[in-house]
């Protein structure tokens, strides 16, 4: 009869942790494809930055998703969100519950947000949002007032965080309250309007670009216009009537008057 070593009971608890987290990790790294994993382990930075420009904008907007994009690509920048875009978007209460592990279900938007993604990720930034870190739904109305808006685009607003009392901008009322008047459509239509002229940036220092650098695209040329020679000046004239035979009574055959 074979008998099993006697273990302390301190060694079996530290035999069976160590098979309890094998088994966690070994689980995150074979999810099936499609299903969503813990807080972005195992996530590209392209499938984080495509997941939050998904979830966090409106899906129709590609200016929208530019500018989340932006914003997180200022957050990771400045080192104080984390050391990784996924660490960015995955920290607590920054983004929206779930943006990391609920499933993208329309695929068109999802492709629209990957190709976004691959541009921020190669360096393109939405100049509207500029250095912008934060962003609120566009109409909702914070209880604080340290912030200067710079745009709204995709049913965000995106702002700055500044002293106490200077958000005297010219987008506060439309960003936290929404639309009015016909003045404030006109501004939202303004600044919504697709954008941006791209500003190229160096890419992100975690993962190369895939491809080349992401360049603004040229304007297109356009064809001189000839003038035509200018015409010398030709004063109107003055057309005088033929002399003709005086008119008047003559006299001619009887009954009749010329």
């Amino acid at each position: 009869m074979f008998a099993f070593p006697v273990l302390p009971r301190r060694s079996c608890a530290g035999v069976l942790s160590l098979i309890a987290v094998s088994l966690a990790l070994s689980g995150c790294q074979t999810a099936k494809p499609g299903k969503a994993r813990f807080a972005g382990i195992g996530m590209s930075s392209r499938e984080c930055l495509t997941r939050v420009m998904y979830f966090e904008s409106n899906r129709s907007s590609e200016d929208g998703m530019l500018g989340v994009g932006t914003v997180v690509m200022n957050r990771y920048a400045s080192g104080k969100y984390g050391n990784s875009i996924c660490a960015v978007i995955g920290a607590p209460r920054q983004f929206a519950p779930g943006v990391l592990s609920r499933a993208m279900t329309e695929p068109k938007s999802a492709a629209r947000a990957a190709k976004i993604a691959d541009e921020v990720l190669k360096g393109r930034r939405h100049p509207k949002v500029g250095k912008a870190e934060f962003f609120h739904t566009a109409g909702y109305e914070p209880g604080y007032n340290n912030m200067r808006y710079v745009s709204i685009e995709g049913g965000n607003a995106f702002y700055e965080k500044v002293k106490k009392g200077e958000d005297r901008g010219n987008l506060v009322r439309v960003a936290r309250r929404g639309p009015a008047d016909i003045g404030d459509i006109i501004s939202v239509n303004e600044t919504t309007m697709l954008a941006a002229v791209p500003v190229a940036v160096p890419p992100p220092v975690d993962e190369p670009p895939q491809g080349p650098v992401y360049a603004p695209p040229s304007p297109p040329r356009m064809a001189a216009r000839t003038q035509p020679a200018p015409q010398p000046y030709i004063p109107p004239q003055t057309i005088e009537p033929a002399p003709g035979p005086e008119l008047g009574w003559q006299v001619g055959p009887p009954g009749r008057v010329y």
